[in-house]
């Protein structure tokens, strides 16, 4: 889509009958993050939010590489992901730094892969520290 081979509309992908619709990223360029800054990135977003309630744009993780700053940028909102008993704490706080930096903001956390063993039962519930 961002090369102009394709229009987004032929791109997007139905995810069975949920009403979910995605774009994949397609082929790999050796200019993609050129591309993730470029007016024809904008006119994607732009056209994707028109389209849909929700816009999700799923990136690397921020330490591993620039284009999660750039796309960042580009977001609303900032949504961090967080593995649990991987993520450490001093890498979640120079993510933060490193975004503050371009004018962004965490706005939630979601922690994933957590098992029963990461909390204590009580009735059927779970509690996590």
């Amino acid at each position: 889509v961002l090369l102009g081979d394709i229009n987004v509309r032929d791109a997007l992908q139905k995810h069975g009958d949920s009403g979910i619709l995605f774009l994949s990223t397609g082929k790999e360029i050796d200019n993609h993050t050129e591309l993730l800054d470029s007016d024809a990135m904008r006119q994607l977003l732009r056209d994707l939010r028109e389209q849909a309630d929700l816009v999700i744009l799923d990136s690397p993780p921020v330490l591993a590489v620039a284009d999660s700053l750039g796309l960042a940028r580009l977001s609303d909102e900032v949504l961090m992901v967080c593995v649990a008993g991987q993520s450490h704490r001093h890498e979640l706080q120079l993510a933060r730094t490193l975004l503050a930096r371009v004018g962004e903001s965490v706005s939630g956390v979601v922690l994933n892969k957590i098992g029963e063993k990461a909390g204590y039962g009580y009735y059927g519930r779970y509690y996590y520290q």
